[in-house]
């Protein structure tokens, strides 16, 4: 019956916009579950379909991993290691897009990456490998002794081997790590080398999220009419997603309006929405998202002017890239302020 319902649910996600019924549905498949006998192996097998699948439109991405991690140590207990591990992966990715503590989460991949290679997963392998690489760039923190691969060497592979499920992600990651470094050109070309998708997918909206800042951002500096449309399609998109989750999309609609506004020369709408933005990432939970709304409200406050504003941000964007483990960010963001104060301060000339 549990899958019966989640397949249903499945489904009626990909084929219409009903993502509310579709996770209700989700959740009456899952209540199967209680006092199942067969409750380690359905609930491996369900996580899949519910939750990576379908609940991750609505519900919060914090319950969303928690579950892939309780669908992995049920696989592994029953000897269902496919399931569990590939419940494993989604774990891994999810921390990295609900902003956990990066070193920590370098730990966990490590952790996965064992039980993988024993089990020969090697796909799989490669997944978490590519978490591990996006939180090295930022953590700074490359070295593993386990022979892991960088995201440029996982895309070859994965071209080489056809695995489109895992090319799918790997340039994701690197689109976020791109973003985050603020590489927006890097982000564009990577996003025009692999489309977005027809489907409903949450790394699609994560997706459509980093290129809408990058071509926000690249639109500003250009002028150009063909990165403000990219632009403007990521705020319509993710205008819509919200209605399935506020908790998980405000904070980025919010950010992506921020931007859209400063584009278009509304000061007043712009500064209003980054703020909205911040205090929507503080409430829900998404650390390194107030950090990037903090760090952009920054460098918007400096490049019109009220640099004393922008560096109070910039410090408030430091710190909390400091609690999301991002060293590299960190470094770069105070190297910025030193730059700022010497331009500020007649005796640096």
């Amino acid at each position: 019956m549990s899958f019966l319902f989640s397949s249903f649910a499945k489904a009626l996600l990909l084929e219409t916009d009903d993502v509310g019924t579709a996770s209700r549905i989700g959740s009456l498949a899952e209540s199967f579950l209680v006092g199942h006998n067969n409750e380690h192996a359905i609930r491996a097998k369900l996580t899949i379909l519910v939750n990576a699948a379908v609940k991750s439109f609505v519900q919060p991405w914090q319950s969303v991993t928690e579950a892939c991690l309780n669908g992995y140590k049920s696989g592994m207990i029953v000897g269902d290691v496919e399931n569990g591990l590939l419940c494993a992966n989604i774990n891994c990715l999810s921390n990295f897009h609900i902003g956990s503590e990066l070193k920590a989460l370098q730990g966990t991949a490590q952790n996965y990456a064992r039980q993988m290679t024993k089990h020969n997963q090697i796909g799989l392998l490669y997944g978490v490998m590519s978490v591990f690489d996006a939180c090295a760039v930022l953590t700074g923190c490359h070295d593993t002794g386990l022979g892991f691969k960088n995201n440029k060497e996982i895309s070859k592979i994965a071209i080489e081997t056809k695995n489109t499920f895992l090319l799918h992600h790997v340039y994701i990651q690197r689109m976020c790590v791109h973003s985050y470094c603020r590489e927006y050109m890097s982000v564009l070309e990577l996003a025009d080398m692999h489309r977005t998708l027809k489907v409903k997918r949450i790394l699609e909206i994560i997706k459509i999220f980093h290129v809408g800042i990058s071509a926000l951002g690249v639109a500003r500096d250009t002028r150009q009419d063909k990165w403000r449309h990219i632009g403007e399609e990521s705020v319509k998109v993710m205008a819509h997603v919200v209605q399935y989750s506020k908790w998980n999309f405000t904070n980025k609609l919010h950010l992506l309006q921020a931007e859209l506004h400063y584009l278009n020369g509304n000061l007043r709408a712009a500064e209003t929405s980054y703020k909205l933005s911040i205090l929507c990432a503080q409430k829900h939970k998404f650390l390194h998202e107030e950090a990037l709304a903090k760090e952009l409200l920054a460098m918007f406050f400096i490049e019109n002017k009220l640099a004393d504003s922008g560096l109070d941000y910039l410090e408030m964007s430091m710190q909390k890239y400091s609690e999301w483990g991002a060293d590299v960010k960190v470094r770069d963001i105070k190297s910025f302020i030193e730059l700022v104060n010497c331009a500020l301060n007649p005796s640096c000339r």
